[in-house]
């Protein structure tokens, strides 16, 4: 059972690597970026958001995998892990649906040149890779059953693509309009997602373990089997000081259910800031800096919260706590 987990984890993120990989070739070869017609928002919303979902996605796929888990509870993470890697097969299929529609869009820009052909054969490539390896995995998982498959849900994925074909380029103009294409392209990312995955059933169960209980497994796991683990734990047992202690409750999904997305968007946001400041030229001044740093940060909140209040609890995430 854990090899054959082991395994499809691997084939998990092998894809999930080259998407990341065409993510960041696409926008930073030169060679390919001149011919992307798909580094514009909606569709580039659609990708960036796809690729901090599937890298999120692939944490919590091997943290599953690594915990130690009695014979009773191995069908509960099956579901789970088959969710969670479907969840990636959607993400990276429908970023390359809405890629193909954007080239479909911009035939002009990358037709009868090579580098265009090439963006079209690793588009193809990548989406044919993530339908055959949700084929696949269904295959294998062999837990569908008509009595949970909710097909209404499926209507998501034609609607969100519809929107993306017949989105209309000339609101990207000005700033507000450019917001609402990125909030656009990334919640359609998530009900697609969404619609998908949860055509994984589970059966009803408040008993689930959340990534709290999963951490705790392999934590566990670890200082009986190795040694600084061991002795870190034993160093600092009750070692929290009250302020620290108070700012995990706070923190603590199973208390508050959205202080952590909130932190973490921000979080996140600052970094993307900050890795937009870095860039040459890439410094405003006054009002400019404080507008920069409002979007970025907006824009990344609203991400996290909008994946959060959609997969956290298909994902079992976490698990209310009194």
């Amino acid at each position: 059972m854990r090899i054959a987990a082991t395994k499809d984890a691997l084939k998990v993120t092998a894809l999930a690597m080259a998407f990341c990989l065409d993510f960041q070739c696409t926008k930073h070869w030169s060679w390919l970026s001149a011919v992307n017609p798909f580094g514009e928002d909606p569709w580039d919303s659609v990708a960036s958001a796809a690729v901090q979902l599937v890298l999120f996605l692939i944490l919590l796929l091997w943290l599953r995998v690594l915990q130690p888990r009695p014979a009773a509870a191995s069908q509960t993470q099956s579901a789970l892990r088959l969710r969670g890697s479907l969840m990636v097969f959607a993400a990276v299929g429908f970023t390359c649906l809405t890629d193909l529609l954007a080239m479909a869009r911009h035939r002009p820009m990358w037709t009868g040149r090579p580098a265009g052909y090439a963006l079209l054969a690793m588009t193809l490539c990548l989406l044919v890779w993530s339908v055959l390896a949700a084929a696949h995995h269904l295959r294998a998982g062999r837990i569908l059953a008509r009595s949970h498959f909710r097909p209404f849900r499926l209507l998501a994925v034609p609607a969100a693509t519809l929107v993306l074909a017949l989105y209309p380029e000339v609101l990207r103009e000005r700033l507000v309009s450019e917001v609402f294409a990125v909030l656009c392209g990334m919640t359609l990312l998530f009900l697609v997602v969404w619609a998908i995955g949860t055509n994984i059933p589970l059966t009803p169960n408040s008993g689930y373990p959340d990534v709290f209980d999963d951490f705790a497994g392999l934590w566990s796991w670890s200082t009986q089997k190795l040694t600084i683990p061991r002795r870190f734990a034993r160093s600092s047992e009750n070692q929290l000081p009250g302020p620290a202690r108070a700012v995990c409750s706070w923190l603590s999904p199973r208390r508050h259910r959205w202080n952590l997305p909130l932190v973490a968007g921000a979080l996140l946001g600052a970094f993307l800031v900050a890795q937009e400041l870095a860039q040459p030229g890439g410094s405003p001044r006054g009002a400019h800096a404080l507008l920069v740093i409002a979007v970025y940060v907006g824009l990344e909140s609203a991400m996290v919260l909008t994946g959060y209040a959609l997969l956290a609890d298909p994902l079992h995430l976490f698990r209310h706590q009194d």
